[in-house]
């Protein structure tokens, strides 16, 4: 029987988007609880993000989570931990951001790692359920995609950042919706 872990798996230099599926929420909540038991950190977050969380979204067969701890003084033992599940840590993507990600050759989770409620946590979750709310921004998104994918197939980094000016354009949307009116000047 079929578990959903076939819809997952992507070579780290490629992109190929695939149609959602709907076995990666599932995916997702099995790798959470494995984390959770590994961690066992006290206050640690595990959510979903990425286009795999996104009903109707095309996405790179990817299981993106984001992970909030207490601090990241602690981010030492919390990469011991993963390593036990089969994760390679990356280092520090951006200042506070750690990445790890598993599947070799076949990149299948990728791990963000930061303190918990701090800009990028807010950011990730903001912008995941901007587009969970608003489909016509969900459809920009994945045309956006789709079209870098073309442009970008052998090229992983520059698809992502390619991004960027979009995620920006929504995150700073969403920051001016929720200025007093007084502010958005």
């Amino acid at each position: 029987m079929d578990d959903g872990e076939s819809t997952l798996g992507l070579d780290p230099e490629r992109v190929h988007l695939r149609k959602y599926s709907p076995s990666w929420p599932t995916l997702f909540l099995r790798e959470r609880e494995q984390i959770s038991h590994v961690l066992e950190l006290g206050e640690t977050h595990i959510e979903h993000i990425g286009s795999t969380a996104l009903p109707g979204a095309i996405a790179k067969p990817i299981i993106d989570i984001l992970i909030g701890i207490p601090d990241n003084e602690r981010i030492g033992e919390v990469s011991e931990r993963l390593e036990t599940l089969g994760y390679l840590a990356k280092g520090e993507q951006t200042p506070g951001r750690y990445f790890f990600l598993r599947g070799v050759p076949n990149t299948t989770h990728h791990l963000h790692v930061v303190k918990f409620g701090c800009d990028e946590w807010r950011e990730c979750l903001s912008f995941r359920d901007a587009l969970l709310a608003d489909s016509r921004l969900l459809q920009d998104y994945c045309q956006l995609k789709r079209e870098l994918a073309h442009q970008f197939a052998t090229e992983r980094e520059r698809y992502t950042s390619q991004k960027g000016p979009f995620i920006d354009s929504v995150l700073l949307r969403i920051k001016g919706d929720k200025m007093p009116p007084e502010e958005k000047d």
